[in-house]
């Protein structure tokens, strides 16, 4: 038996329009946020937007029965608050992931470098569609808020940070993530709300 190897080409994933609407960052961007017109601004600066194919292990590894291939893009983008000292935190992880034969969106959202410990629902928001408390708790599709003037549709209120009993002044208590402008206020503890300026 004479057996001929062969390459085959990988299979290749990547994020739909509809989910990338919600990645509006660039390289480079100045986020200003602010609690009254007149008041002390914060800003934070988009240090990074990178995006590549993943190759995504398959669990079969067979000479008769050769792996797949699979790419997956991923998208993470990074950004440094540059008001004052800070480090580069992640602030978006966009991933498609191969998992028990599927594609998978696997949003995760951080801010000032506290990451979440879940996803966002974007794919059920995209289709209007109610999502799952238990898969997404602290989680909350609002059609519409304004903030500073501007209007902005639809937002995710996410409360995805596990707060201490007794939180000290300046904790992340609340994020609020809308489609096409990615952070538009975010909400701290003893401080009060800092909503995103045009």
């Amino acid at each position: 038996m004479l057996l001929v190897g062969c390459t085959n080409s990988p299979e290749e994933y990547r994020l739909t329009s509809k989910q990338l609407a919600w990645q509006s960052y660039q390289a480079g961007q100045v986020l200003r946020f602010a609690q009254r017109p007149a008041g002390p601004v914060r800003t934070y600066r988009i240090t990074g937007v990178e995006d590549h194919l993943e190759r995504q292990p398959t669990g079969i590894n067979f000479t008769i029965l050769p792996s797949r291939k699979i790419d997956c893009q991923h998208v993470t983008v990074t950004a440094q608050r540059t008001d004052t000292t800070a480090l580069e935190t992640m602030v978006l992880d966009f991933r498609l992931s191969y998992y028990a034969g599927n594609i998978n969106f696997r949003p995760a959202i951080g801010w000032q470098g506290v990451e979440a410990s879940r996803e966002m629902p974007i794919d059920s928001v995209n289709k209007g569609a109610a999502f799952d408390s238990l898969q997404y708790p602290g989680v909350q599709s609002l059609k519409t808020i304004s903030l500073g003037g501007t209007t902005y549709a639809p937002v995710l209120r996410i409360s995805p940070f596990a707060l201490p009993a007794t939180p000290a002044n300046g904790t992340l208590r609340m994020l609020y993530y809308a489609k096409g402008a990615g952070v538009v206020a975010f909400e701290e503890v003893g401080i009060g709300l800092w909503y995103r300026l045009p």
